[in-house]
């Protein structure tokens, strides 16, 4: 037998009460049919009552749209009004005032106004049901799930209910008869109308599934199961396939839109699993919650309560103080508070208590009255209070017993500058939680749920982004990383995601961003430079990338450095100013800056690790400049030096002004980096190859007498720019190598790098290829970030 509960939403309207009957009829199990009052009825019959014991004339405006929602209903799918219904809405008014005569409302009073919305909703879904050729009738709750007296928030009694039961169910699944059952309402023993709590209808599907003996009870709802976030805040949540009862029972208590708290324990006992399934989405599988558990070594879901008060009780006159526990307790019981988090520090010198912000003030009251003694000794110094407080909850069976997680979960929050403020895990290990600021949780949840790989089963690590600089080479990093972000978190796990973007004088930061990366429009509405101490702030997973050509920035980086943030950097003039600087920088574990010298060449690299394993480099002899490569190369072939830039720059190869590789100062800041590397001498033998200061002046002054010099120097063989890296100085000059060497092999713009190290003797180690551009500094630009992120 399985007991079916439909949501307010899934009888909420004539349409989805048609779906209702669908599934009904397709079920061919003897099964029962629990309801809820439409959707958003219960909170109006609230208000309707509350209005009118307030002697406010507008509760009949309130119950007139009450009337209206269950006729109009009935209209669409009787075609007419029937007497059940219409004689309870009679009932309804006339309680109301009387409740308005009187001026005042019991709990007692509301718990059979807010009733209305069930037994109504039940007499249409079963007069729906009997349209269509399905045998059915509705039956009140109040007479078989019998409870206490606790108006609002009633207990069911299941001796006397089981037998209650048993009479009314048994003659009607042998008449093959669809009970169609009112959620959420019961009866004390004097026949009082109760309510089970605030979506009570889970409660009442499985307290007749207890009473029943169900196979199975299924909660039609307007979700695709059971979430491993709330799809609300965290986007990439999906449904979860099965649940243990405890996992369950911990995503409910911490605020989890899963099952009414308390749904869990009718069915515990005789282990009767819960399915749910999605109204809207038939076929799909749905969760199931039973007693299996499934010890994976992972977490399973996140989930968070807002609205918190903490309540902290501090004083070094604590410590040893007997039954303070107790007192505390003994304050929430007077205050009719429920704690929702208890946390003590190893020093006994506080106590943090948890609770809904709505108790807060009337517990915080009883505290003070309780300890009014160790108040005024200072045994306590103070009693006060913190608004404004989340818990968030990881849960997962498969925690216990592995380690990790709670590393996990908490390096995770410092990286994204979230500061908790308790901590507590029980020992059954099924979850942790943990308090921090309300304002926190979107980003809390969405990056555990992310860095945990609740969605994939494939942990995540979110990267954020902050870069300096958009002109060509910052425009190519951010369409590739746009481009490939996908892809490079499905391979490496690495989630990219820019938060922030600071052009010369005008910056972005925030949601904005990934509209303006996506339209490829960087014109910014926030003027001037992002402030330092923001950027000194930012949440300790982010990234600075610096792809600017600008000698200012290198301050702020050291800065960043030294709070321990990442950094990746094409910026040749970070690490061409004072030695002390460069050492400052260069050295750090968390820096990218291969980009510096051979773009998407491994240069930096191979250095570092020829240097690790002992080896020594005696020198290195390289062209690092892929547009003078490039207008050499074409230049022993005839062409003009100003025809060969204008072509190079068309091909990406010159980065910003080609004046500057002209010079050979690119050339020399490249050499410069590679020695201080080494632990060379910061010696240059290096005068410029043209004095001009643009093309223009060069074309005017210095153009013939350079092809006049290159020509004389090619009847001695191929020429070639090249530095010289040696220990004691660092030469740049212009060479003619024989037509067998290695650089009469250079072609299309490719950079050439000899390192000859002790080990090797002799034979260099020799790299070339293509090692300048906007596409491949930009390429190594995100190769940088990527390397960085395996290594946060």
């Amino acid at each position: 037998m399985l007991v079916m509960k439909f949501g307010g939403t899934s009888v909420g309207s004539p349409k989805m009460i048609r779906v209702v009957g669908e599934i009904v009829q397709e079920n061919k199990e003897e099964h029962v049919v629990v309801v809820s009052a439409m959707n958003g009825m219960t909170d109006t019959l609230i208000k309707a009552a509350n209005l009118a014991s307030k002697r406010d004339k507008t509760y009949l405006d309130v119950f007139n749209s009450i009337k209206e929602k269950h006729s109009s209903t009935m209209q669409e799918l009787f075609n007419e009004n029937f007497e059940e219904v219409l004689n309870l809405l009679d009932e309804l008014q006339n309680i109301l005032q009387s409740i308005f005569i009187l001026g005042e409302l019991s709990k007692k009073a509301l718990d059979t106004i807010v009733s209305f919305g069930e037994r109504m909703n039940a007499r249409i879904v079963s007069k729906y049901l009997q349209s269509i050729k399905v045998k059915s009738i509705p039956i009140d709750a109040t007479n078989f799930i019998i409870t206490d007296g606790n108006f609002g928030n009633a207990l069911p009694i299941y001796e006397e209910s089981e037998i209650r039961a048993k009479k009314i169910f048994q003659r009607l699944f042998k008449d093959k008869i669809t009970p169609v059952i009112t959620g959420f309402i019961g009866s004390d023993k004097e026949g009082n109308t109760t309510t089970l709590g605030r979506s009570g209808s889970d409660f009442s599907a499985t307290i007749v599934g207890k009473l029943l003996d169900a196979k199975e009870v299924w909660i039609w709802t307007d979700a695709d199961g059971v979430m491993t976030g709330d799809p609300r805040i965290v986007k990439e949540a999906v449904p979860l396939k099965e649940l243990s009862f405890n996992e369950t029972a911990e995503l409910s208590y911490y605020g989890a839109k899963v099952l009414h708290s308390r749904a869990l324990l009718p069915v515990l006992d005789k282990k009767i699993p819960i399915r749910i399934l999605n109204t809207f989405n038939r076929s799909f599988e749905g969760t199931v919650i039973w007693d299996r558990e499934l010890p994976d070594g992972s977490a399973k879901a996140i989930t968070a309560i807002k609205g918190l008060t903490l309540l902290n009780i501090q004083g070094k006159g604590m410590l040893g103080l007997q039954g303070i526990f107790n007192r505390v307790f003994l304050s929430s019981e007077k205050s009719t508070t429920t704690p929702l988090m208890v946390t003590q520090a190893s020093s006994e010198q506080n106590i943090c208590i948890i609770v809904k912000s709505e108790e807060g003030e009337n517990f915080l009251k009883a505290l003070k009255e309780e300890f009014k003694y160790e108040l005024k000794e200072h045994l306590i110094e103070e009693i006060s209070q913190k608004k404004n407080i989340a818990i968030v909850s990881v849960v997962g069976a498969g925690m216990k017993g592995t380690p990790g997680i709670a590393g996990k979960v908490f390096s995770t929050l410092g990286r994204f500058n979230i500061n908790v403020i308790a901590i507590a895990q029980g020992s059954s290990e099924y979850n942790i939680s943990f308090a921090i600021k309300e304002s926190d949780v979107n980003l809390a949840l969405n990056s555990l749920h992310a860095e945990l790989g609740l969605a994939s089963k494939k942990e995540v690590k979110t990267l954020n982004i902050f870069q300096f600089g958009v002109g060509s080479i910052g425009k190519r990093v951010s369409e590739l990383i746009l481009k490939n972000r996908e892809n490079v978190e499905k391979i490496s796990g690495i989630r990219i995601k820019y938060i922030g973007i600071q052009r010369k004088n005008a910056f972005a930061f925030g949601e904005e961003i990934e509209k303006i990366l996506s339209e490829g429009a960087f014109d910014f509405k926030e003027k001037g430079k992002i402030k330092e101490g923001f950027l000194l702030n930012m949440p300790k997973n982010t990234v600075f990338v610096d792809v600017t050509d600008s000698e200012e920035l290198l301050d702020t980086l050291l800065k960043l450095k030294e709070k321990g943030y990442a950094i990746v950097t094409s910026n040749k003039k970070n690490f061409t100013q004072e030695l002390s600087k460069f050492k400052a920088l260069a050295g750090y574990k968390l820096l990218g800056y291969e980009t510096t010298v051979g773009a998407s060449l491994p240069i930096i690299k191979t250095i570092r690790e020829l240097l690790l394993t002992g080896d020594e480099v005696y020198k290195i002899e390289m062209l690092p400049s892929g547009i003078l490569s490039f207008a050499f190369e074409r230049i022993k072939k005839g062409e003009g030096i100003l025809r060969v830039i204008e072509e190079a720059y068309s091909k990406g190869f010159i980065e910003s002004n080609p004046i500057e590789d002209l010079k050979g100062f690119d050339m020399l800041r490249k050499a410069t980096i590679l020695a201080r590397i080494l632990d060379f001498e910061d010696n240059y033998d290096f005068v410029p190859f043209v004095k001009s200061n643009s093309l223009e002046e060069f074309k005017e002054i210095e153009l013939k007498g350079f092809e006049n010099r290159i020509a004389e120097l090619n009847k001695e063989g191929i020429v070639f720019p090249v530095c010289e890296v040696l220990k004691e100085e660092t030469k740049i000059y212009l060479r003619a190598f024989p037509e067998n060497s290695p650089w009469a092999e250079l072609k299309n713009g490719e950079n050439l790098f000899l390192i000859y190290t002790k080990r090797y003797g002799e034979t260099p180690i020799r790299i070339q290829g293509i090692g300048a551009g906007r596409e491949i500094t930009a390429m190594g630009v995100l190769n940088d970030i990527i390397q960085i992120g395996e290594r946060l």
